[in-house]
This record gives structure tokens, sequence and C-alpha cells, in this order.
């Protein structure tokens, strides 16, 4: 379930995910609070917030990733960086990533996404 992989988990351990502003999780430039944030996750049910201190109740439908660009450094090295997160939270929890059109994000739309920031 998402609260066990999002709280202290291999998930927020192995795509160095923070906790932090919005009452959201983000993926920080230099795995630091003080550094930007690169791309962040969002609980896809209103108000798309996580409740840190109540974790161990918490359940929703999923989540979402998203990113700002331009963003700090590379977009292209971003956009994959987070294309792995959620390619990896969804195996974790059994699930399917899907496309910002609610499609299946495969090969095609996976080259798609590059594509939009090479």
């Amino acid at each position: 379930e998402i609260a066990s992989c999002l709280v202290g988990s291999e998930m927020c351990i192995r795509d160095r995910f923070i906790f932090g502003e919005r009452q959201m999780y983000h993926r920080h430039f230099d795995l630091s609070v003080a550094s930007p944030v690169l791309f962040s996750v969002a609980n896809i049910e209103q108000p798309g917030t996580f409740d840190y201190y109540n974790m161990a109740e918490f359940s929703t439908m999923g989540v979402v990733l998203f990113m700002q660009l331009p963003s700090p450094g590379n977009n292209l090295a971003n956009l994959r960086m987070m294309i792995r997160a959620a390619k990896t939270i969804a195996e974790d929890l059994g699930g399917v990533v899907l496309t910002d059109q609610q499609e299946i994000f495969d090969d095609v739309a996976e080259q798609d996404y590059l594509s939009r920031i090479a």
C-alpha cells in the first residue's frame, strides 16, 4: 500500500523523496531540503496532500508525479529520473503508470514524453 511505500520505506530511500512543502514528497537536486526540487509526488485524491503523521491509516487510489520546466540541471535527465521513479513505485505497489491522458504509459508514450523535452 502507498502508506508503507512512502513513509521511511525503500521507495523513499531508493528514489530519495523527502516529505516537505505543500505536504507532498519531493525529489531534490542534491538530496537536501535546501536544494531545488526536481519533481514531486502528490496524492491523486483531493486535496493532493499526504498526512505525514497519520500515514499508517493513509490510503489512496494513486499518486501523481509531476515536474515544472525548466527544471534545475538537465530537463531530459530529470524527466528520465521521474519516469524511473514512477515505474518503480508502480512495480512496488503492483500498479500501473498512466499518461496525463490516463492511458497506459508504454514505450511509445515514454518516447513521446522524452521528445517533448529534447
